[in-house]
């Protein structure tokens, strides 16, 4: 019925969803993602821990999200992965002590009344020659040592410091009373983690608003770990009913006829050839269904949103979005307001959606240039570049950037150091920045973040950084946690070599100032070329020129993060330093 008469009385759609496999390499871009290039702003930066942490529990035990999040189907029950299905203990490893967690899939599909066959997975230590980033008990210690979930323990030293009595294998270390019904994963605020569960819906959007960032274009769901743990699970010669209890089956065709990769692994060319097979030749096929491009577009090119906000549809939403508002501030009545507020929610998914549909089709065309073949200065996005403009914003994190890809033991300095960043993360307040530059009583260098005071200083500072070509590429006013991160910048004053390097590199600390003056700046340059054929870039370095200046303002926003253009705005009165 649903797929014959429902279908055409509805119009339903019968496409499918292409699979995608978060193999190890689209793992590792996620990771590097989220900790090396990331400039998104979580409600709390330690979501950065449970999201790492949280992940590799989906890719190292084939769970499903609803085993480990709270299920849409259990919404407002708080049930999911909590301390109390789970048990951790120190053991030996060759002669060496060694870190175990288990977890229990206590909410695992189909088996709400199968105590006994619900899958409970192990996750371990030792992992020779891996970096820190892909040891999940490294991201699962900070964890607990953030809510205090061990009876004995407070810090990382001690936990390390326990080992199994002479006279057995193994030693539990027990769980705090308070933690037992709390669960592993739990939402984040401003202030760290909460006692409330996350849901299913929130880590999935998480990690498919990642892996966008990460460049991928076909989003990563859970669904794909999954599927790629199974695969996995299958090259290493265990049997059908470990095979089944690890994917926490009932049915022996599930995997072979939703989860295995219509991309075979047999290698049937050594086959023929009488050669040693291979096994690592489908790998990168599958590596490939995320259709990834390092480059990938993150919001819409400049040209194409002027000429959005332009179409007729777009214009219709907007136009009745400012009659709506401007009818909800008249009234009076609580139920006509809420009709409003509403059909305003409405019409901002819609307009949403037109932006979601123009920005995919500008993916889909998207070119991907080998970094080989690129010419000239490399722009991109300006959401990858932001990072690298807040960093020094965020201490902790700066420090974990190269600590968490080394290779070397959880137990050795650097691994240790790893964990208390990473509980640092975790437990200080997101409410407000750090800035290593702030001084009382003197401002500081939004470049090199020194402190400098006086004219004089300031103008030797600058002519340093023009002589050794240190002038930012990205001239956009940044807040961070509300605060300043970066002040706005003027292209056409940074490039006049006739200007003193305080007025070159003058930053703007409040965002209407930027706007204002790079407009009516951008208009006296545009104004004092004359006539001309094309327009220079007043670096040379970055392009050549453009047919028109509104081309170059496209530029500008695209490479620069200048702001949309202002058409009120007016030409400023002609200025000796530019005669």
């Amino acid at each position: 019925y649903i797929k014959g008469p429902l279908k055409k009385k509805l119009g339903l759609s019968t496409a499918t969803q292409p699979k995608t496999y978060l193999t190890l390499e689209n793992h590792m871009y996620m990771e590097r993602q989220l900790w090396q290039n990331d400039g998104h702003e979580y409600v709390h930066d330690g979501s950065r821990v449970l999201i790492s942490g949280k992940l590799k529990c989906h890719v190292f035990t084939s769970a499903r999200v609803g085993e480990i999040s709270e299920g849409e189907s259990r919404r407002g029950t708080g049930k999911g992965l909590r301390y109390k299905d789970t048990v951790i203990l120190v053991a030996w490893k060759d002669g060496e002590p060694e870190l175990r967690w288990s977890l229990k899939r206590e909410f695992a599909k189909g088996m709400h009344n199968k105590e006994l066959q619900k899958p409970t997975h192990i996750l371990y230590e030792l992992l020779p020659g891996q970096p820190f980033i892909i040891n999940p008990i490294l991201f699962m210690l900070a964890i607990f040592l953030a809510v205090g979930a061990f009876k004995k323990y407070s810090i990382i030293e001690q936990v390390l410091a326990v080992k199994p009595p002479t006279d057995q294998q193994y030693w539990e270390l027990e769980w705090a009373d308070h933690v037992l019904d709390l669960p592993v994963f739990p939402e984040m605020s401003p202030d760290g983690p909460t006692e409330k569960i996350q849901t299913v819906s929130a880590f999935c959007t998480q990690i498919r608003d990642l892996s966008l960032r990460a460049g991928m274009e076909i989003p990563v769901i859970i669904y794909g770990g999954r599927r790629e743990a199974l695969i996995q699970a299958t090259r290493n010669g265990y049997s059908k009913e470990e095979l089944m209890k690890y994917a926490g089956h009932t049915n022996q065709m599930t995997m072979t006829r939703d989860y295995l990769s219509s991309i075979t692994v047999v290698d049937g060319l050594a086959s023929f050839l009488k050669l040693p097979p291979r096994d690592d030749q489908a790998e990168d096929f599958r590596s490939m269904t995320v259709k990834r491009n390092p480059e990938l577009f993150l919001s819409l090119p400049a040209k194409i949103q002027d000429e959005l906000r332009q179409r007729e549809d777009y214009v219709a939403i907007t136009n009745e979005l400012e009659d709506l508002t401007r009818e909800m501030n008249a009234t009076d009545s609580l139920v006509v307001s809420q009709k409003l507020r509403s059909r305003r929610n409405q019409l901002l998914r819609q307009r949403r959606m037109l932006k979601k549909e123009e920005l995919n089709k500008v993916r889909s065309t998207q070119d991907r240039v080998h970094p080989s073949e690129r010419k000239g200065k490399y722009h991109v996005d300006q959401e990858r570049s932001r990072f690298n403009r807040l960093r020094h914003m965020t201490p902790e994190r700066e420090r974990l950037l190269n600590t968490l890809f080394c290779v070397a033991p959880l137990r050795s300095p650097e691994g240790i150091s790893a964990v208390k960043g990473l509980i640092s993360l975790l437990k200080n307040s997101c409410r407000v920045a750090y800035h290593k530059g702030e001084h009382k009583l003197v401002d500081f260098c939004f470049i090199c973040n020194n402190p400098m005071a006086g004219q004089k200083a300031w103008e030797i500072h600058y002519q340093g950084h023009v002589a050794r070509h240190e002038l930012p590429l990205r001239y956009d006013f940044v807040k961070f946690r509300r605060t300043i991160a970066y002040a706005g910048r003027c292209m056409t004053c940074m490039h006049d070599t006739r200007l003193p390097a305080t007025r070159r590199l003058y930053g703007f600390k409040k965002q209407a100032s930027w706007e204002k003056h790079v407009n009516e700046c951008f208009l006296f340059h545009v104004n004092n070329l004359g006539k001309t054929d094309m327009i220079p870039y007043p670096d040379p370095e970055c392009s050549i020129a453009y047919e028109s200046d509104q081309q170059l303002w496209y530029h500008l926003q695209d490479a620069h993060s200048y702001p949309p253009r202002n058409a009120t705005a007016k030409t400023k009165k002609k200025r000796k330093t530019f005669s």
